[in-house]
């Protein structure tokens, strides 16, 4: 089955049809300009220019068979501009080169195949950075953009440059590795629950207080807590000195003792944090010394 591109007037590979025209709109009250001419993929991206960066394009584009214009750098998408012609596609048994021959591209096969090949295999395709402003790019000068571009991340297991919101999975499945939660770090699926015991940025509750911060910043915060428990003890030894009254000297006693007593159990907190850091640091867990975590 041959039909001709109305572009390149050769047999049509990949056939599409617009739908990008005011005139393609089928709830016009007149003919529909698009619907029975087909044009090659790769004609119709370079007829509206969609290969190019968006201050490339031009601002109309004509219809191929009337007056009715589109303004191609409000087409974000290609499936805005047109529709794929898959029945077609499947009827035709013949075989085509690909477009991008004269480039270097081997490929021989049916339309269905070709439809494949342009999408996801040709070496010689463009494709356009995620970034969307970014540009358009061969699959070959695309892996160097990957690594100057905001929005890929290096993955430091296999050195491929990842879409950012596409970096946990990613590294899920390809690494069988889990992100922690805490210190955003990548453990394998099998360690992750012991690191995230240990995890230095994992929220833990103030016994004196009972605010949340992180493993790692306790250690300040319950020194802060020492501190202002010394005062306090200082303030009522002065006090019980300077009092003339036993039952007060003996109160202020008391508060002094259990202020006391709070400090050396901060002492054992601060001791177990501290223990807490030191594993981290090793990549151990306190299991391995039989050490009971009571954080």
């Amino acid at each position: 089955m041959n039909i001709e591109c109305v572009i390149c007037q050769e047999d049509v590979r990949v056939p599409v049809y617009f739908t990008c025209f005011t005139c393609s709109n089928k709830k016009l009250d007149k003919p529909v300009c698009n619907s029975i001419n087909r044009v090659c993929m790769h004609c119709a991206d370079t007829y509206l220019s969609l290969n190019k960066n968006f201050d490339s394009r031009p601002n109309k584009i004509r219809c191929l068979t009337c007056p009715c214009v589109v303004n191609p750098c409000e087409i974000y998408e290609k499936e805005n501009a047109y529709i794929k012609d898959y029945l077609l596609m499947s009827m035709d048994n013949n075989k085509y080169t690909c477009p991008n021959s004269e480039y270097g591209c081997s490929f021989f096969g049916t339309q269905s195949e070709l439809n494949h090949h342009m999408s996801d295999s040709c070496i010689y395709r463009i494709i356009e950075c995620s970034g969307k402003f970014c540009g358009f790019y061969q699959v070959s000068e695309f892996e160097n953009h990957k690594k100057t571009c905001i929005l890929y991340k290096k993955c430091e297991s296999c050195n491929d440059y990842i879409l950012k919101e596409n970096i946990i999975n990613h590294m899920k499945e390809k690494h069988d590795l889990v992100k922690c939660n805490y210190c955003f770090s990548f453990k394998k699926s099998n360690c992750i629950k012991n690191h995230t015991e240990i995890c230095i940025n994992r929220p833990i509750k103030c016994k004196i207080c009972t605010k949340s911060h992180p493993i790692i910043m306790m250690t300040n915060h319950y020194n802060n807590h020492i501190r202002s428990m010394k005062n306090l003890i200082n303030k009522y030894q002065i006090k019980i000195i300077n009092s003339s009254n036993i039952n007060d000297s003996k109160l202020y006693k008391q508060y002094s003792d259990d202020l006391f007593n709070n400090i050396i159990k901060i002492q054992q907190y601060l001791y177990e944090i501290n223990f807490c850091i030191k594993f981290n640091k090793q990549g151990l867990h306190p299991s391995d010394l039989n050490f009971s975590l009571k954080l």
